[in-house]
């Protein structure tokens, strides 16, 4: 081996473990800890409109409770693709039919289920 070999092939070796420890590893937990603060983030816009939509379910004021959704998910256009409601017997509620673009989306959604429960949505 020549002398630029020897010298040049520990900080290679370095930098190849660093970079997979990059990427194995630290990569991995930024990438769980940003969907774990989306997740919380989404919690909280969901709390914020809880009150409206709990009004809205418990007084049968459909109009209203469309009127609230539509409006959240036009504030969440760029993160929300598909917000369903459905009833304690698994119909949907909201909404009333679904267009293609939403029902394409399947495959990639994540869903969470929010029931409602002594007055509280629980994620």
């Amino acid at each position: 081996m020549n002398l630029q070999l020897k010298l040049s092939l520990p900080p290679l070796v370095a930098l190849s473990l660093v970079l997979a420890v990059l990427h194995f590893y630290w990569t991995p937990l930024q990438i769980q800890k940003g969907m774990e603060q989306y997740v919380e983030y989404a919690r909280h816009e969901i709390h914020a409109a809880e009150p409206a939509l709990i009004n809205n379910l418990l007084s049968n004021d459909l109009a209203a409770l469309y009127s609230n959704l539509d409006a959240l998910m036009e504030d969440h256009t760029d993160s929300w693709f598909n917000v369903q409601l459905f009833d304690h017997e698994g119909e949907r509620i909201y909404p009333l039919f679904m267009d293609n673009n939403q029902a394409s989306l399947r495959s990639h959604e994540r869903f969470w289920d929010i029931q409602v429960h002594q007055n509280r949505f629980d994620l």
